[in-house]
């Protein structure tokens, strides 16, 4: 089935709309057994029941075929010469089977007639293994491509629409999908490499000057912060740490990183002199369009380790 065929259902619908209603109850009838058949055949063979699953399966196989003849008379479909399903090719080729799987169809039929099916599971040999699996493979294809007889135009059309309902539901999941999976939330948020106990990355930008961000000892690292949506920056300001109960830690030397709409815009590179107990702010002139985001990056610090204040911008 081609995948227009699969959602338009169009030779399906030309086909179900030949059959009468006598005969399209009588093949779904014949197709709906077969297939619990085919089904309890596959379950008999996975417990290690295999004579009997091969048996069933066979079973299966013959009732599917028994729908062949009344669909191609109800239809009016051609026959050619031949006995069996040799005989249908056409028929079987007009509901879109291809030429090699009407003759793994064909295999099996004949496979079935020369072989003396095992009785006992013992019995069962490789080549019965073999056997099942074309038969499996037969008989689902055969009824693939008789089943829209079983139904009738108005089935056929509930299945078209509801597979392109799915269908458009599961594009339009995927694409949310995709952007909630790449797009900023709004506002600003800071994510940091590392930081020590609770003085993690967002404490940059509480407003408050007594809470820090603070790296592990002598170790170096960044913030990242995104701005959403983003803004005109004009300056951007810097308050040190200095870890008010010890007055231990600070930035040394630092890069800012500033972008905007994805791409590297400036880079800006400082350096706090000494470390203070109480740190004078530190302005830099930035002058750059929709910045949607910065990376402070500790290159040095005082003491036993880096902490910073407070990031913010006008």
């Amino acid at each position: 089935m081609s995948i227009v065929e699969y959602f338009l259902l169009s030779d399906a619908q030309a086909a179900a709309k030949r059959v009468p209603e006598d005969a399209r109850v009588d093949i779904a009838r014949t197709l709906g057994v077969a297939k619990r058949r085919a089904e309890a055949a596959e379950r008999l063979w996975s417990n290690g029941h295999t004579a009997e699953g091969l048996r069933l399966a066979v079973a299966a196989f013959a009732l599917t075929l028994e729908a062949l003849p009344r669909f191609a008379g109800s239809t009016g479909g051609a026959l050619v010469d031949g006995a069996g399903v040799a005989a249908y090719r056409k028929v079987l080729g007009e509901r879109g089977l291809s030429e090699r799987r009407i003759a793994g169809i064909l295999e099996a039929e004949k496979l079935i007639a020369e072989r003396e099916l095992p009785v006992l599971d013992e019995e069962v040999e490789a080549a019965d293994g073999e056997l099942f699996g074309k038969i499996v493979q037969a008989r689902g294809r055969l009824d693939a491509a008789l089943s829209p007889a079983a139904s009738t135009p108005k089935q056929l059309a509930w299945t078209r629409n509801w597979r392109i309902g799915l269908t458009v539901l599961a594009v339009v999941g995927a694409v949310v999908g995709v952007w909630l999976m790449n797009r900023r939330p709004e506002g600003v948020h800071a994510v940091a490499s590392d930081y020590t106990n609770v003085f993690d990355g967002p404490l940059l930008l509480d407003g408050d000057v007594d809470t820090e961000w603070q790296l592990p000892d002598r170790t170096l690292g960044y913030v990242d912060i995104t701005i959403e949506p983003p803004v005109r920056m004009n300056t951007l300001t810097l308050r040190n740490g200095h870890n008010r109960w010890y007055n231990d830690r600070a930035v040394r030397a630092y890069r800012i990183e500033v972008y905007s709409d994805g791409d590297l815009a400036t880079t800006i590179d400082g350096e706090f002199e000494r470390l203070e107990p109480d740190p004078e702010p530190v302005t830099h002139d930035v002058g750059v369009d929709s910045v949607s985001r910065l990376r402070f990056n500790v290159r040095s610090w005082h003491r036993i380790g880096a902490a910073l204040a407070e990031i913010s911008w006008e």
